[in-house]
């Protein structure tokens, strides 16, 4: 029955903006830690945690409130000028088959302070190119692998203006359509490098 519980719901809620507010203030902070500083500031310890969606979607909100519209398409559009230089980059570099972008990133919500989730399917060995992406200026670079659902996959993880990016390199046999969640299966957000180069097109905001 819905509306069981409408104070849960709306701590929710009050949980997911003062989360967004905190990543407003401090663009750094990742999610969760957002939603402990929230918890702390608002009082709400026993509220239920809100999705990810829910509060970037108020994060959204509230930067376009800030900012209007036209200079908030503009913002954006320099957010993700830098992850697609990035990912020419790494066009260069391991030659992929493909590059797909995948979570908050690939939707229609807020870039801020979100990770960049890519998947490289195919190309060449990422660490035999570490001294490349620390020559094009990449800091904090960690390799490692992640278990999935595929098996075990190399991962590398870096600092590209101010935020996280994790490329996940995933095998030609590996079915990239339609996206799902490479963990639990879930469905996914999605799109090609080609398709986020698109959405860059935006004209700057008036002076």
């Amino acid at each position: 029955m819905s509306g069981r519980h409408p104070g849960r719901t709306e701590d929710r809620d009050r949980l997911a903006r003062g989360a967004a507010n905190a990543l407003a203030l401090d663009p750094r902070l990742d999610l969760d830690a957002a939603i402990v500083r929230a918890r702390r500031t608002l009082g709400l310890r026993e509220a239920p945690a809100p999705s990810r969606s829910l509060v970037y979607r108020h994060l959204e909100a509230l930067q376009q409130a800030t900012l209007g519209q036209r200079a908030f398409e503009h913002r954006q559009a320099v957010e993700l000028a830098a992850v697609v230089d990035l990912l020419d980059l790494v066009a260069v570099l391991l030659r992929p088959e493909g590059i797909q972008v995948v979570g908050q990133v690939a939707s229609e919500h807020v870039l801020g302070g979100v990770d960049v989730h890519v998947r490289v399917q195919g190309g060449a060995s990422m660490p035999a190119f570490a001294r490349d992406f620390e020559a094009a200026g990449l800091r904090e670079l960690h390799f490692h692998t992640v278990k999935t659902l595929h098996g075990y996959l190399p991962r590398l993880t870096l600092e590209n203006e101010g935020r996280l990016v994790h490329l996940t390199q995933c095998p030609l046999e590996c079915d990239l359509e339609p996206a799902r969640n490479l963990f639990t299966g879930e469905p996914i957000a999605s799109c090609w490098l080609e398709q986020l180069r698109a959405r860059i097109a935006v004209p700057p905001p008036e002076e």
